[in-house]
């Protein structure tokens, strides 16, 4: 993924991009918190705009050559 975004964007841009991929996983893999104290509708809700998310993008961005 580092490698494939790099070529999109100067190497002083990477970083945000990476972030904003990787803070999402960090939060929803229980590293800050457990995620057992997690409140399940904020579960479903964030699992289902990471869905809707990259839906979104990989329609977008996909194409056929």
């Amino acid at each position: 993924m580092v490698i494939e975004v790099e070529h999109l964007v100067k190497s002083y841009g990477a970083m945000p991009i990476i972030q904003l991929i990787q803070f999402p996983m960090l939060f929803l893999s229980g590293i800050f918190f457990p995620i057992e104290i997690m409140p399940e509708w904020v579960d479903i809700t964030v699992l289902g705009g990471w869905l809707v998310a990259c839906m979104v993008l990989s329609v977008k961005l996909f194409y056929w050559e």
